[in-house]
This record gives C-alpha cells, structure tokens and sequence, in this order.
C-alpha cells in the first residue's frame, strides 16, 4: 500500500553475482513520507472557498455552519495538497442530513473550482475542479452505456479524489440483466483509497451507516442506512474511508 509515500521509480533492474537480471521493487526500498501541508496554507484556500460560496449567493446559516466548515476544511487541505505536492486528507467524507440543508448545493460550488497558485502566491481559482456525479445519473447512464459507461467514466477516474451525490436515491434499474451498478462504484472507490490513498467525497439524505438499535423497529428507519441498501461489507468500508459529517437543521425549500 502506498498511501501517502512519494516514490521513485517503481522497479528498476540490476545485475546479480550469478549475472542473472532481478527485478527491485524500491517500494519496499526508498519511501519519501509527503509532509502535511502548512496550516497558512490552507486558511488561505479556506478564505478563497468562503469567498467563492458568498459570491454565488450560497447562505451558511447557523445550524448547518458546522458541518460546512468541515467540508471546505476537507477541499482546502485536498486543493493545496494536489497543488504543493503535500500529503492528501487522510479519508473522505460522508456527508449525511435530510433533504434541504444545501449539501448538494454546497458540494457544487466547492467541487466547481481548483486553486492554482500565481508567481506571487496568491490564489487564483481555475474552473475545472473535481469531479463530481450524482447516483440518478451513474444509474441512468450505466443503464445505457453498461461496462464501457462505467470504465470511461469511474474505474478511469480512480486516480483522482470525486464526489459523489444522491447516495441512496439512485432508481433501481439494470443494464441488460446486470445488477444495480452502484455497489461496484462504492467498491471501485474503497480500492482506490486503500491502493493509492484517493479519496471519495459522498452527500446522501440517508441517516448514517450502520444499523443502530434505534433502527431495528422500523423498515422506514433501516432504509435508510448504508448497511440495508448495500450490504454490511459495504458499509463497513464507506465507514473505514470516511470521517462522517451531519447536516442539521430545516429544509430550508419549506421556509
């Protein structure tokens, strides 16, 4: 596992006393740990995201502040990690809460712009940002384009952080027979984290992960967990490669 090591060349070739050719894997040999990035840094990029999300007429309001601080300290740290050559945010995040409470809103207008650095050092943001999808749409067009859909467009894109949106509200439809493919994008992911350290950002209306024992008296309550839709492994893994972050507060399309 790689994770957060900066390697050289991975193998290379040398010539043994017995003149025969072995291969090194300087993996195991030459490990250069990539160093966090400086606070200043990323206070820096968090200014810039606050000032982007005002400008687009994004509102914080008091009860979902919390959870949005966390989400543009998770973007800063990744924008100038990818931009100075820093060690990545350890795990993603699952981003949970009802319906309402600007998740998917937020998610686009940070997921929208990367920061690029000027010769002066002061930040300029670059259209283009990460990419993000929703599961209606993966469902919709997995259902269409089938394998080729899902290699152009997931297994590719594991070499690089994305966000992932409506988890849980996808429809069930199918390609030709083949079962739902959400599943296998949820586990394209985890081997992404666990191989190369990359990390998924998901937003979904569910109410957590795991069952809890709140949940067991109720068939409303445990669909909407992790666990029910996608299996206990699965679960198990979106909690090993998340850190969780709530959304609380009204549906602010009620008010």
């Amino acid at each position: 596992m790689i994770r957060d090591w900066q390697l050289s060349e991975q193998k290379t070739m040398t010539n043994t006393n017995s003149g025969k050719i072995r291969f090194i894997d300087f993996a195991t040999l030459v490990r250069k740990p990539l160093e966090p990035p400086p606070k200043e840094l990323i206070e820096n990029a968090k200014i810039y995201y606050r000032r982007r999300l005002e400008r687009s007429g994004y509102k914080i309001r008091d009860d979902t502040k919390g959870g949005i601080e966390k989400v543009i300290e998770h973007f800063s740290h990744l924008a100038v990690a990818q931009n100075g050559n820093y060690a990545p945010p350890e795990k993603g995040l699952f981003i949970y809460g009802q319906c309402g409470t600007g998740k998917s809103m937020l998610l686009k207008r940070l997921a929208a712009y990367e920061i690029v650095y000027k010769e002066n050092g002061s930040i300029q943001g670059k259209y283009g940002g990460f990419k993000m999808i929703d599961c209606i749409t993966i469902a919709h067009e997995y259902a269409v384009g089938g394998f080729a859909w899902f290699r152009d467009n997931i297994k590719e894109e594991n070499d690089s952080p994305m966000v992932i949106d409506e988890l849980g509200g996808e429809p069930q439809i199918q390609h030709y027979g083949n079962p739902p493919v959400i599943p296998d994008v949820l586990t394209e992911r985890y081997e992404a984290f666990i191989d190369r350290g990359i990390t998924t950002v998901f937003a979904t209306n569910l109410t957590g992960i795991q069952l809890r024992p709140e949940d067991l008296d109720s068939e409303a309550k445990k669909k909407k967990r992790v666990e029910v839709l996608y299996g206990a492994r699965i679960a198990s893994r979106i909690s090993e490669m998340c850190e969780l972050v709530k959304f609380v507060g009204d549906d602010w399309r009620l008010k």
